[in-house]
């Protein structure tokens, strides 16, 4: 598998789902798991050229969510919720020239939704969503062991999605 260099490092692992993001699930309780696996033996730069990297990368992830559904409508037909996700993660960085370079496992960075407000409708369904995710996972600056990422992170979001047909069987989503 290739991985392309990024200077940036994003909040969401690749692999999330969007799959109908707008839909608000009914009320009650749901749990919800995904496991999420990534490996890399080549690095590719910023115009796609592979760079003179050698070595290993992988990442396993096992995301457990736990959400919240309220029953009560309120601001035009909008069920409140919320949701936590909490990840275990093993990780392994290897370099062909200097050997393992970094590798842990454990209880990672953990994300908190306490706001989400979610409008299902017969041909569209929309969310707004405030969460946050909490350095819960082990971090040290030095170590190399870490599975967190040592501090907070804001995160505003949005999910839509279109019903292209009546029966709900084609969808169009809005990321």
């Amino acid at each position: 598998m290739t991985c392309w260099a990024d200077p940036e490092r994003g909040v969401y692992p690749l692999g999330m789902s969007a799959t109908n993001s707008g839909v608000t699930p009914e009320s009650g309780f749901t749990y919800s798991n995904q496991l999420l696996f990534y490996s890399r033996d080549e690095v590719k730069g910023e115009h796609g050229a592979t760079l003179p990297i050698t070595g290993s990368n992988s990442v396993l992830m096992d995301m457990n969510s736990l959400i919240w559904v309220s029953r009560k409508e309120f601001f035009g037909g909008a069920r409140y919720s919320a949701f936590a996700t909490l990840p275990f993660a093993k990780n392994d960085l290897t370099s062909d020239i200097h050997g393992n370079i970094s590798g842990g496992s454990g209880f990672a960075d953990s994300y908190y939704v306490p706001f989400v407000l979610g409008w299902n409708r017969e041909r569209l369904a929309i969310r707004i969503l405030y969460g946050f995710l909490a350095p819960t996972g082990r971090f040290a600056a030095e170590a190399g062991n870490n599975v967190g990422s040592g501090y907070w992170t804001n995160a505003f979001s949005s999910g839509q999605t279109f019903y292209l047909t009546k029966g709900k069987t084609a969808a169009f989503l809005g990321l």
